[in-house]
């Protein structure tokens, strides 16, 4: 499947920040969904799914 059509709603949902205030990098939105599905898909807890 071609994850990559929900770039777009993810990026605009998200809305991070520029990153003018320092901080850690925020983690890539389409690896967190695709985690997210596949935890979903599998049942996983939190914990299981790290």
């Amino acid at each position: 499947m071609d994850f990559e059509v929900f770039c777009p709603e993810l990026e605009k949902a998200l809305a991070y920040s520029d990153g003018s205030k320092g901080g850690r990098p925020p983690f890539d939105p389409l690896l967190m969904f695709k985690i997210l599905v596949i935890q979903t898909l599998n049942n996983l807890s939190d914990e299981r799914t790290e």
